[in-house]
C-alpha cells in the first residue's frame, strides 16, 4: 500500500507508530470539525426560529446577526469542501475507487444554496412590514434547505467515506491528510479558524495531533508555518459565542494591519530573521525609487486576462475541430477552477482592501466613488460568468460522454461564455488600472502599498499561492520578478519570514528550465503542488483508472491535485456588503441564483446559441439516444413535481397567515394527494435503481463502489417523506388553527428541504452515473435493463406514470421514449396494451377508413401511441386492418382484391410481423392463404339466383348458470362471476372465453368483448364492474381491459401490460415480474435462476401455454410444460421432448441403472471389451464408453441419457 508522504520525507510508518491510546488523526476533521458545524446549525436553528415571531424592530437586529453568522457558516464549510476535493477524495481514490464522484457535485450545490440564502438575508434587511414577513418565510425555507442538505452530506461522509479512510489509510498518511488541510485555508483565517476549532478537541488530542502532523512534513520551512499554527494560541479571537461577529473583515482588514504599539509574536526556536530587517539601509532606498508596489496587482490581471484569452480560444477549437477527447475535457475543466479560485480570492481581497480604500480616498470625488461601485457590481457578473463556465463544461463532459446530440450546442454556449467572460473581465481589470489603482497610488506611500499588496496574498490559501506564484512569476521579466520578491519581503512582518521565503522558492519555480516549455501557454496546471501537494507515490501508484468525470483529470497525465480550490471560492462569493434586490442584480447573477442548472448558458447570458456542429464528427462517435436515458429522464418530472409540491406547501401556508377562518378541507386533501403520488413515483424509480441499475453497474469490474452513496441518498430521502407524512397526518388530524398554522410552515420547510435533497441528488446521478452506461454498456444490455425495470412495473403504475413522465417532454424526447420501450418490450404485447389504455400523445388527424397506405405511415411515425382506430378481429366483415409501424396488415377487403403473387408476399410480411402472437398469427395466414376459395364461393352465392343471405347467428338464451349450483353460486366451471360476455366474433352470449371456445370450432378474443349481459337481471350492457340497471357488483375483481370477472374470495389477480392479459398474482413488483425474453410473468423469486424461453405451446397437449389458464412449470432445462401433462409423461419419459435433456434430478435412477449393467458377464464375451462413442444429452459432450445393448454412460457427467453415433 503507498503512503501518503510528502517528497523527501522519512518512511511515515516508522516516524510515527501510533499507539492505542492515540486517535486516528483524521477525527480532527470527520469528527471534530463535523461536530463543530453540527453545533453551529443547531444554534443558527434556533435563531431563526426567534425570527420568525420577532417584532420588528428586534427582527432587524437578528437578520444582522444570521448574515455575519452565515458567512462565517459558509467560509468554515468552505475549507471543509476544499480540503476534501483537493486532498481527501484524490488521495482516497487512489485507494479504493469510485466513491467521492457524487460529493464534488453536492459541494457545488452547496455552494449556490448559500449564495441563494445569503441574498435574501440582504433584501430581508432593506424590507419592512408584510414584505419582509413574506421574506422571512422563504428565509426560514432556504435555511431549512441548507441545514438538511448539510446535516444528510455530513452523515454520508462519515457513514462511507470515514470507515474507509480508518481501514485504508495508516495514522502517518491521515496526519499528512490533516496538514494539507491547514494548506487550504485562507493564510489571514487560519488563526481565527483554529481558535474556534481548539475549544472542542482535548488538550490531549491536540498535542498528540501536532506531534503527528509535524511528523509527516519534510520541509522546513512548511514545518515551521504549521508549528506556528498548531501552537497554543495565548488568547483566542472567538467570543463567548463560537462564532466572529465579522469573520472576514477581522482577519482581512484589521488583524493584518502592522502595528507599532504591539508586540511581535515570540519567535519560534529556528525561526529565521525578518528579511525586512536584513536588507541594507541603501537598498531599501534604491527599492523606494523603483514602480509603485500595487503594480503587483497589475502584473496578476496580465497573467488573468492572458489565461482567459487561451481559454476562449482552447473551447473555439473545440468547435472548429470537432474533436471532443475527454483528457482535452478535463484539462479545461482543471483550468477554470484554478482561474476561478483565483479571480474569486483577488475579488474578495479588492472588496475588503483595494474598493473600501479608494472609496475612503475619493471622498468628495462623486466619479471616483462611483467608478468603485461599478467594481462592486462587475464583481459579481464576474463571479456568476465563471461559474457558468463552469457548469457548462462539465454538462459537456457528460453529455459527450454518453453521446448526447445537445452536447454541439453546448459547445457554442461554451464558447459564448468563455467569450463573454474574457471579455467582462478583462474590460473590468482595464477600468481598475485606469480609475482605481492610480487614486490608490497617488494618495498611499510605497509602505501602505506593499502591506496591501501583502494582505491581497494572504487572503488565499497556501496551496493555491504555490501554483500562483510561478504562474505570475513566470511572466516577468528578470526585474519585475525581483521587484516583486524585495516588495513582499518588505511588507511581512517578523513573524511570517517563514511564509516569504516559500513564497519566494515557488515564485523562482515559473523561471525554472522545466516550466521554460510550457512558458506563454496559459496553462496553469504545470505548476502543481509538490510542498503543499499530495505525496508521488500516491499519485504515480498504478491505481484501476477512474471511471468518475471528476477523476478523468487525475487518469489524463494531470497532477493528482489539478483542481486546486475548484471548491473554496466562497470566501470570496460572500455578498460584501450588498443589499440589492434580486431584480436589481447583474443579469448572470440573477440567472445563477434562480436555477442555474435547468437553464442554459446562453439562456443566461441573453445570447442566442450557435449552430449545432454536426454530432458523429463532433462527438468522436454516432449521437444517438440510448434506452437507459429515458430512465434518468424520469428527473426532468421528479423536479417540475418537486417545485409544484413545494409552491403549493407555500401557498397553503400563505393562506391560513392571512385568514382567521379554517381553509377548505379540499385544499389540504389535494395537497397530500399529490405528496402521495409523488412518494410512489419517487420509491418506484428508487427501488429500480437500488434493486437493478446499481448492481447492474457494480457487475463491471470498472464500475465496483460506484453507487454506494446514492443508496445513502435513497435511505435519507425516504426518511425525508416520512417525516413529511407524519406531519400531513398531524394537519389532518388537528383541530386548532394556531397548530394548523404551525404545522403548515413546518411542511413548506420540510418539502424545500426535500426538493434541495432530491434535486442535488439526481444532478450527480445524470453528471456521473448517466455517463457511464454510454461507455460501459451497449445498447443491447440497455434494452435488457429497461425491460427488466419496466417488467417489475404494474400495469395501474405504467399507466399512471407515462402520462407523468411524458408531459414534461418535448415531442421528440416522447417519441424517442415510446420507441424505446416498444424496442426493450418488441416480444410482448406491451404495444396493444398502449393502445388500450393510453391516450395519444398528441390528437390523430381525422380519416377515413380508406386512407391509402402512406398516410397511414406518415401518421404512425409522427404519433407512436396512436394505433389503429378499430382492434384487429377475426373474421369475414371484420374492420380492415391498417399499415402501424411500417408492418402491413391487409384486412380481408384487401385480401379479396390480391392475386396469388400479392398474396405470397403478403404472407411473408405478416410472418414477418413481430407484434402478433404465434397462435394469432397462424390463423391469419391460414385464412390469407385461403382466401381464393373463400372469394370464389362468395362469388357463387351472389351469383345464384333467389338465393337466401346468410342466418346470422342468433344469441343462445340468457340464463344463470352456476359455479357452485348446490350453493348457488353463479359463474361457470372456470370462474365464479355474475355477467356473461357476448363474444364479438359470433355474438353468442357464454359465461367466459373458455366456455366459447371448448363450444365453438374458433377463438374468442377477449380484449375486443364491449357487451356483457348480467345473470342476475339479464340486461345486455356495456363491459363494467357492475350492472348499471341492478346495480349488482358482479365480481371481486375486474378488469377493463381483459374484461375479466373474478368472484373468487381470496384469489390475488393483477393485469400484466407486457402479456396483456390477467395473471394470478399480487402483482408486478409485488411478487411478480415480466421477462422480457421468456414473455411470461414468474416469481420474482425465480427470475433471476430462470432460463430465458420462448414460451410456446406445450410439447404434450400442444395448447399455447401464453394464454392458457392452466399451471404449467418449467424443465431444467428452461422448456415449459403443463403441470398435469408433466406428471403423465414422467411415468413413462423422463427427458425433455424438446431437446432430450433429463428433466429432473435422475440420480436415484442412473444408481439402478449402474447396478444392473455393472453385474458380471451379461455380455457374451465378444462384446465384454467393446467401447461404444456416444453423445451425452445432458452435458453435450462427445466420449467412448462401454459397449452395452441398451444403456450407455456418460464418461464426462456419468448420465445414461445418452445416444450413441
Amino acid at each position: 500500500m503507498a503512503k501518503v508522504c510528502l517528497p523527501g520525507a522519512v518512511d511515515c510508518s516508522r516516524s510515527l507508530a501510533p499507539t492505542l491510546q492515540s486517535p486516528p488523526p483524521i477525527n480532527f476533521f470527520y469528527e471534530h470539525f463535523h461536530n463543530s458545524i453540527r453545533t453551529e446549525l443547531d444554534s443558527l436553528s434556533r435563531t431563526v426560529a426567534k425570527l420568525t415571531s420577532a417584532p420588528e424592530g428586534v427582527a432587524a437586529d437578528l437578520l444582522h446577526v444570521l448574515q455575519n453568522r452565515y458567512k462565517f457558516l459558509e467560509q468554515v464549510y468552505t475549507y471543509h469542501s476544499s480540503v476534501e476535493d483537493e486532498v481527501v477524495y484524490p488521495a482516497l481514490d487512489c485507494k479504493v475507487r469510485n466513491v467521492t464522484s457524487a460529493y464534488t457535485v453536492e459541494h457545488e450545490h452547496e455552494g449556490g444554496l448559500f449564495e441563494e440564502l445569503t441574498q435574501l438575508l440582504s433584501v430581508a434587511l432593506k424590507q419592512e412590514g408584510k414584505q419582509r414577513a413574506a421574506t422571512i418565510r422563504q428565509l426560514d425555507c432556504k435555511v431549512e434547505e441548507i441545514h438538511t442538505t448539510l446535516r444528510k452530506h455530513l452523515a454520508k461522509e462519515e457513514g462511507q467515506l470515514l470507515p474507509l479512510l480508518l481501514e485504508h489509510f495508516t495514522h502517518a498518511e491521515q496526519a499528512e491528510l490533516v496538514a494539507q488541510f491547514l494548506c487550504c485555508i485562507p493564510l489571514a483565517a487560519v488563526d481565527a479558524f483554529l481558535s474556534w476549532l481548539r475549544p472542542i478537541v482535548p488538550d490531549q488530542e491536540q498535542e498528540q495531533l501536532r506531534t503527528q502532523v509535524c511528523s509527516v512534513i519534510p520541509d522546513k520551512l512548511l514545518l515551521q508555518l504549521i508549528k506556528t499554527w498548531l501552537s497554543p494560541s495565548a488568547g483566542s479571537v472567538i467570543e463567548a459565542g463560537g462564532w466572529p461577529c465579522n469573520w472576514r473583515s477581522s482577519h482581512v482588514s484589521k488583524d493584518l494591519r502592522p502595528r507599532a504599539d504591539a508586540p511581535a509574536r515570540p519567535p519560534t526556536p529556528g525561526q529565521l530573521p525578518s528579511p525586512q530587517d536584513s536588507l541594507p539601509q541603501q537598498q531599501q532606498q534604491q527599492q523606494q525609487q523603483q514602480r509603485p508596489p500595487l503594480q503587483g496587482i497589475r502584473y496578476l490581471h496580465e497573467a488573468i486576462r492572458s489565461a482567459l484569452g487561451s481559454f476562449a480560444d482552447e473551447a473555439r477549437s473545440l468547435r472548429a475541430n470537432g474533436s471532443m477527447e475527454p483528457q482535452t475535457l478535463s484539462a479545461l475543466v482543471d483550468r477554470q477552477r484554478f482561474l476561478r479560485s483565483v479571480c474569486h480570492f483577488h475579488i474578495a481581497s479588492e472588496e475588503d482592501l483595494l474598493l473600501p480604500a479608494a472609496r475612503e480616498l475619493s471622498i468628495g470625488d462623486e466619479f471616483g466613488t462611483e467608478q468603485c461601485h461599478t467594481c462592486h457590481d462587475e464583481h459579481n457578473n464576474e463571479a456568476a460568468l465563471l461559474e457558468n463556465l463552469g457548469r457548462l463544461l462539465n454538462e459537456v463532459k457528460a453529455s459527450s460522454r454518453r453521446g448526447a446530440k445537445e452536447a454541439s450546442e453546448l459547445v457554442g454556449e461554451l464558447v459564448d461564455c468563455a467569450t463573454a467572460a474574457h471579455a467582462a473581465i478583462s474590460d473590468h481589470m482595464s477600468r481598475e488600472e485606469l480609475e482605481v489603482l492610480p487614486v490608490l497610488m497617488k494618495h498611499l506611500g510605497a509602505a501602505e502599498q506593499r502591506t496591501m499588496m501583502w494582505r491581497s496574498l494572504r487572503a488565499m490559501p497556501l496551496r493555491l499561492l504555490e501554483r500562483v506564484m510561478p504562474w505570475v512569476a513566470g511572466k516577468l521579466s528578470e526585474a519585475e520578478e525581483a521587484e516583486l520578491l524585495d516588495n513582499m519581503r518588505l511588507a511581512a512582518p517578523s513573524m511570517d519570514a517563514a511564509l516569504v521565503e516559500l513564497l519566494c522558492m515557488w515564485a523562482r519555480r515559473g523561471r525554472a528550465p522545466l516550466s521554460a516549455s510550457v512558458k506563454g501557454h496559459d496553462d496553469p496546471s504545470q505548476f502543481s503542488n509538490q510542498t503543499c501537494g499530495p505525496a508521488h507515490p500516491i499519485s504515480s501508484q498504478a491505481a484501476p483508472k477512474p471511471c468518475s468525470s471528476r477523476l478523468e483529470s487525475r487518469s489524463s497525465g494531470m497532477p493528482a491535485t489539478a483542481g486546486v480550490h475548484s471548491n473554496s471560492t466562497s470566501l470570496a462569493g460572500c455578498k460584501r456588503g450588498s443589499c440589492e434586490e434580486p431584480s436589481e442584480c447583474p443579469v448572470a447573477k440573477q440567472a445563477r441564483t434562480e436555477n442555474a442548472h435547468d437553464k442554459t448558458g446562453s439562456q443566461q447570458l441573453g445570447q442566442a446559441p450557435l449552430a449545432p456542429l454536426p454530432g458523429p464528427r463532433f462527438l468522436g462517435r454516432t449521437v444517438q439516444v440510448n434506452p437507459i436515458d429515458h430512465i434518468f429522464q424520469f428527473h426532468k418530472a421528479l423536479r417540475r413535481d418537486l417545485r409544484v409540491l413545494e409552491k403549493e406547501a407555500g401557498s397553503y401556508g400563505a393562506l391560513l397567515a392571512d385568514t382567521e377562518t379554517w381553509p377548505a378541507p379540499d385544499l389540504l386533501k389535494q395537497l397530500e394527494g399529490r405528496f402521495h403520488f409523488l412518494w410512489g413515483i419517487y420509491r418506484a424509480h428508487s427501488e429500480a435503481e437500488d434493486a437493478i441499475v446499481f448492481p447492474a453497474l457494480e457487475s463491471k469490474e470498472a464500475l465496483h463502489n460506484v453507487s454506494h452513496a446514492y443508496t445513502l441518498d435513497h435511505l435519507q430521502e425516504e426518511q425525508l417523506f416520512r417525516d413529511v407524512h407524519q406531519v400531513l397526518a398531524r394537519m389532518r388530524g388537528t383541530r386548532s388553527l394556531a397548530e394548523l398554522r404551525d404545522f403548515a410552515g413546518q411542511l413548506q420547510r420540510m418539502c424545500a428541504a426535500m426538493r434541495a435533497a432530491l434535486e442535488v441528488h439526481v444532478r450527480a446521478e445524470e453528471q456521473e452515473l448517466w455517463p457511464l452506461f454510454a461507455e460501459h454498456f451497449t445498447k443491447q444490455e440497455q434494452e435488457d435493463l429497461v425491460g427488466v425495470i419496466i417488467g417489475r412495473t404494474g400495469a395501474e403504475a405504467l399507466q399512471s406514470m407515462l402520462p407523468w413522465v411524458t408531459g414534461s417532454f418535448t415531442m421528440d424526447e416522447r417519441m424517442a421514449m415510446v420507441d424505446s420501450l416498444r424496442s426493450a418490450t418488441k416480444n410482448t404485447s406491451f404495444e396493444r396494451w398502449l393502445e388500450a389504455t393510453m391516450q395519444p400523445l398528441q390528437p390523430a388527424p381525422s380519416s377515413s377508413p380508406s386512407r391509402v397506405e402512406g398516410e397511414a405511415e406518415t401518421e404512425a411515425a409522427c404519433n407512436a401511441h396512436n394505433m389503429p382506430e378499430a382492434p384487429e378481429t377475426s373474421g369475414a366483415g371484420a374492420a380492415p386492418m391498417n399499415n402501424v409501424n411500417g408492418v402491413f396488415r391487409p384486412g380481408w377487403e384487401d385480401i379479396f382484391r390480391m392475386n396469388q403473387k400479392q398474396l405470397e408476399v403478403a404472407a411473408r410480411r405478416m410472418w414477418a410481423d413481430e407484434s402478433l402472437e404465434p397462435q394469432r398469427k397462424a390463423y391469419l395466414l391460414h385464412g390469407l392463404m385461403a382466401s381464393s376459395y373463400i372469394v370464389a364461393q362468395q362469388r357463387v352465392q351472389q351469383q345464384l339466383p333467389g338465393t337466401p343471405p346468410a342466418p346470422l347467428p342468433q344469441p343462445c338464451p340468457v340464463g344463470i348458470t352456476y359455479h357452485d349450483a348446490v350453493r348457488g353460486i353463479p359463474g361457470c366451471a372456470h370462474y365464479k362471476r355474475g355477467a356473461k360476455l357476448v363474444a364479438p366474433c359470433c355474438k353468442r352470449v357464454y359465461t367466459c372465453r373458455h366456455c366459447h371456445d371448448e363450444a365453438e370450432d374458433h377463438r374468442m378474443e377477449q380484449l375486443e368483448v364491449e357487451e356483457m349481459v348480467c345473470m342476475y337481471c339479464g340486461t345486455r350492457q356495456p363491459c363494467a364492474a357492475e350492472c348499471h340497471q341492478c346495480q349488482k357488483q358482479l365480481g371481486r375483481y375486474y378488469c377493463h381491459i381483459c374484461h375479466l370477472h373474478d368472484d373468487e374470495e381470496g384469489r390475488s389477480i393483477y393485469h400484466c401490460p407486457f402479456c396483456n392479459l390477467c395473471r394470478l398474482g399480487r402483482g408486478l413488483g409485488i411478487d411478480m415480474c415480466h421477462c422480457m425474453h421468456c414473455n411470461a410473468c414468474m416469481h420474482l423469486s425465480e427470475f433471476g435462476k430462470h432460463k430465458c424461453r420462448d414460451l410456446s405451446a406445450c410439447p404434450v397437449c400442444t395448447e399455447y401455454l401464453f394464454d392458457s389458464n392452466l399451471p404449467f412449470r418449467e424443465l431444467p432445462c428452461g422448456h415449459f410444460m403443463h403441470s398435469h401433462c408433466f406428471a403423465q409423461y414422467s411415468n413413462y419419459n423422463y427427458t425433455c421432448p424438446i431437446c432430450s435433456k433429463s428433466i429432473g434430478d435422475m440420480t436415484v435412477y442412473f444408481s439402478m441403472i449402474e447396478s444392473l449393467t455393472s453385474r458380471p458377464n451379461d455380455l457374451p464375451a465378444e462384446y465384454a471389451n467393446r467401447k461404444q462413442a456416444i453423445l451425452c444429452n445432458d452435458c453435450e459432450r462427445k466420449g467412448e464408453t462401454t459397449f452395452h445393448f441398451v444403456y450407455h454412460k456418460c464418461p464426462h457427467c456419468s448420465s445414461y441419457n445418452t445416444r450413441i453415433l
